[in-house]
C-alpha cells in the first residue's frame, strides 16, 4: 500500500464536480442529521440526569479550552484544503508541528487550571480543567487526516467518524451520569468523543506520517493559515464572550440555562448548514478559476439556506415552551425565554456563516482578519452590555449585535468579493422572508386559541405539523421553482442541485 497521503485520499480526477458535490451533500446531510439526532437524544437523557451548574461548570471550561484549540490549530486543516500540492513531507511537517501545539497547549491549560477556576469563582473547575487539557492532544492528531478527507471531497468518511464517535462518547455519558458521576460524565463524554474522533479520522484517510521536519513547509502555509487563525480566535471570542461573562458574572447554573438554551437552538440550524457548509470550502476552492461559477453557486447556496433556515426558526420561535420543557423538562424553564430571542438570530446565522468560505476560497485571509476584528469588537460590546441585564440580556445584545454586523458583512461578500449585485443579496431573503411569515403568522395564531388545551408534547407535535404544512403550501404558492429547489436537499434530488451548481 502506498504511504503517501496523497496518493490514498487525492481528489479523484475523472470524476466531475457534479459527481463530487453531489456525494458531497448527501453523504453531509446522512452524517450532520443523524450526529445533530444522536446528541440531542443524548442530552435530553443527561438534562434529566445532572443539574443546569453541571452542565455549566463543564461550558466554563469549553469557553477557555476552545480558544487554545484554535491558536494550537492554526488553520493547518483549512490550509490543506487550499494548498493542494502540499506532499507527503510538507504534510508530515504540519502535522508533528500541530500535535506539538496541542501538546503544548494541554500542558498550559492543565497548569493554569487553578487560574481558571479562580478566574470564574468556581474551585470544581481545577480537576476538570486538568482532565480536558487532554482533548487537545486528540485534536491534533486529527487535523491533517480531517482535510485531506476534505480536500479530497470524503465526506462519507467524515460522516462516519462523527457518528461513531457521538454514540460511543454519549452512550459513556449516559453510563456514567446515571452512575452518579455528576458533571465529570459530561468531561469523560468530551474526552472520548475527541479521541473518537481523530482516530476514526486517522484510519480512513490512511494518513502515516513520515518522521521528517521541514521548516520550509511552515512558511509555505503560514501567511495563508496566520490569516484564518487570526480570525478565527477573534470570531471565537465573539461567539463565546457571551459564556465567558456569564460563567464569571452570573455563576454555573445560569451559564447551564443560557448554555442549554444556545446549544439547543443550534441543533436545527446545524441539520441545515451540516448539509452544505462542510463542502462549501471545497467546492469553491475547486472553482477557484471561475469567477462567475462561484459567485452563481455560492449564491445559490445561500439561497437554499435561507428558504430552510427562516422558516424553521419561526417554528421553534413560535413553539418555544413546548420544546424546552418536552426536551429537557420543566426544571429548564429559564432556557424557555432565552431560547426564544436566540430563534432570532438563529434565523439569519447559518447564513454568516457561509461567508468564512468565500474569503478562505478567494485567498482573502488577510481581509477576513480584518472583518473578524471590527465584529468582533461589536459583538463583545454588545455582549458586555446585556451581562447587567441577566441571561435575557444577553441573549437580546447578542441578536441585535449579530444584526449590526450581518448585513454589512454579508455585501461585503457578496457584492465585494464575488462580484454579485445588490439585487442578489435582495433575492437571498425575498423567498425565506415568503414562506417564513405564513408559517409565524399560522403559529401563533393556533397558540393562541389553543395553547394550555392540550398537553405540551401533543401541542408541540400538532405546531410542527401545522408548521411543515404551512411551509410546503407556501412554497407551492408563492414558487413552484423555489418547492424543487428545496427538494434538491433529499437524496433524490441532489443531482439537481449539483447540476445548476456544475452548469456553464
Amino acid at each position: 500500500m502506498n504511504d503517501s497521503p496523497n496518493a490514498e485520499v487525492a481528489q479523484p480526477a475523472a470524476a466531475s464536480l457534479r459527481a463530487i458535490a453531489s456525494r458531497s451533500v448527501l453523504w453531509t446531510a446522512l452524517g450532520k442529521i443523524s450526529n445533530s439526532v444522536i446528541s440531542l437524544l443524548v442530552t435530553a437523557l443527561l438534562t434529566r440526569l445532572l443539574t443546569p451548574a453541571d452542565f455549566g461548570i463543564v461550558a466554563m471550561v469549553v469557553v477557555i479550552s476552545g480558544f487554545l484549540n484554535i491558536m494550537a490549530e492554526a488553520g493547518v486543516s483549512t490550509a490543506v484544503v487550499q494548498k493542494r500540492d502540499l506532499g507527503p513531507e510538507a504534510l508530515s511537517t504540519l502535522f508533528w508541528s500541530g500535535l506539538g501545539l496541542g501538546t503544548a497547549a494541554a500542558l498550559s491549560l492543565a497548569l493554569a487550571s487553578p487560574l481558571v477556576a479562580r478566574f470564574f469563582g468556581e474551585p470544581r473547575l481545577t480537576p476538570v480543567v486538568a482532565c480536558l487539557s487532554a482533548s487537545f492532544v486528540f485534536l491534533a492528531m486529527g487535523r491533517i487526516p480531517n482535510g485531506l478527507l476534505e480536500r479530497a471531497f470524503r465526506f462519507k468518511h467524515l460522516a462516519a467518524a462523527e457518528v461513531i464517535a457521538a454514540t460511543l462518547s454519549g452512550t459513556v455519558g449516559i453510563v456514567l451520569a446515571y452512575s452518579g458521576f455528576g458533571y465529570f460524565a459530561l468531561v469523560f463524554q468530551t474526552l472520548v468523543g475527541s479521541f473518537l474522533n481523530a482516530a476514526l479520522r486517522l484510519a480512513f484517510a490512511r494518513f502515516k506520517p513520515k518522521l521528517v521536519f521541514d521548516t520550509a513547509a511552515l512558511k509555505a502555509v503560514s501567511g495563508y493559515s496566520g490569516g484564518v487563525t487570526a480570525f478565527s480566535a477573534i470570531n471565537y471570542w465573539a461567539r463565546n464572550l457571551d459564556k465567558a461573562l456569564i460563567g464569571r458574572a452570573l455563576g454555573a447554573a445560569e451559564l447551564g440555562f443560557y448554555g442549554r438554551a444556545y446549544a439547543l437552538m443550534l441543533y436545527p440550524l446545524e441539520g441545515i448548514t451540516g448539509i452544505i457548509n462542510p463542502s462549501l470550502h471545497p467546492l469553491l476552492s475547486a472553482m477557484q478559476g471561475d469567477s462567475e461559477r462561484m459567485t452563481r453557486a455560492y449564491l445559490k447556496m445561500v439561497r437554499l439556506i435561507a428558504i430552510l433556515a427562516l422558516p424553521t426558526m419561526s417554528v421553534l420561535g413560535a413553539l418555544a415552551p413546548e420544546i424546552v420543557h418536552t426536551v429537557w423538562g420543566k426544571q429548564w424553564d429559564r432556557s424557555v425565554g432565552v431560547f426564544t430571542i436566540l430563534c432570532f438570530v438563529g434565523s439569519v446565522q447559518p447564513i454568516g456563516g457561509t461567508f468564512g468560505a468565500v474569503f478562505l476560497a478567494t485567498n482573502r485571509t488577510r481581509l477576513l482578519a480584518v472583518v473578524g476584528l471590527i465584529n468582533s469588537l461589536i459583538m463583545m460590546t454588545g455582549i458586555a452590555l446585556g451581562v447587567p441585564h441577566g441571561i435575557r440580556g444577553v441573549a437580546i445584545s447578542y441578536s441585535l449585535a449579530h444584526g449590526a454586523i450581518f448585513l454589512p458583512t454579508m455585501y461585503l461578500v457578496v457584492a465585494v468579493l464575488l462580484k454579485g449585485k445588490l439585487r442578489d443579496i435582495v433575492g437571498v431573503f425575498t423567498s425565506g422572508i415568503a414562506v417564513a411569515a405564513p408559517v409565524l403568522l399560522g403559529l401563533l395564531t393556533f397558540n393562541h386559541f389553543l395553547r394550555g388545551k392540550m398537553p405540551e408534547a401533543v401541542h408541540l407535535c400538532c405546531g410542527v405539523v401545522l408548521g411543515i404544512a404551512l411551509w410546503l403550501a407556501t412554497f407551492a404558492l408563492v414558487d413552484r421553482k423555489l418547492l424543487a429547489e428545496a427538494r434538491t436537499f433529499l437524496p433524490g434530488g441532489r443531482k439537481k442541485l449539483t447540476a445548476e451548481l456544475d452548469a456553464p
